[in-house]
């Protein structure tokens, strides 16, 4: 870790985050969590919506 962090930091006040950044930074999450215990409905959602390109490259 030596190689990754020489310096000490100049600062050691944590990140200050607007609500606006917490609300992304925690629907985010939520997406990934979401994504990870429940894919089916958006593996479906996603072959419907590409079955629209499906043919396009015979013509």
């Amino acid at each position: 870790m030596k190689k990754t962090y020489p310096l000490e930091p100049k600062e050691t006040t944590p990140i200050q985050l607007t609500m606006p950044m917490k609300v992304v930074i925690y629907v985010g999450i939520a997406g990934v969590i979401l994504l990870g215990v429940w894919p089916q409905p958006f593996i479906e959602f996603s072959v419907a919506a590409t079955s629209v390109f499906t043919g396009l490259a015979a013509r």
